[in-house]
């Protein structure tokens, strides 16, 4: 025994797939989103701790200065 065809149903289906596809756009475009501002932090975070070394350095006895190159070069 055969189901009568809907086809008020099919428009529906094409709603809701529509509504998916822009879940799924979203989701996207939050992942890119955190993923671009992790590694500018991290870009922020090495940048900043350079600037601390050469800080150190600045004010430093000379041992101290080699002691803070040496660190550096850990990294």
């Amino acid at each position: 025994m055969k189901q009568p065809h809907n086809d008020n149903i099919t428009p529906l289906r094409k709603y809701i797939a529509i509504g998916y596809a822009i879940i799924a756009l979203l989701i996207g475009g939050i992942v890119f989103i955190y993923l671009h501002e992790w590694r500018e932090l991290e870009r922020i975070e090495a940048e900043s701790k350079e600037i601390s070394l050469l800080n150190l350095c600045r004010g430093a006895k000379e041992e101290d200065k080699v002691n803070a190159l040496k660190l550096k070069a850990r990294r």
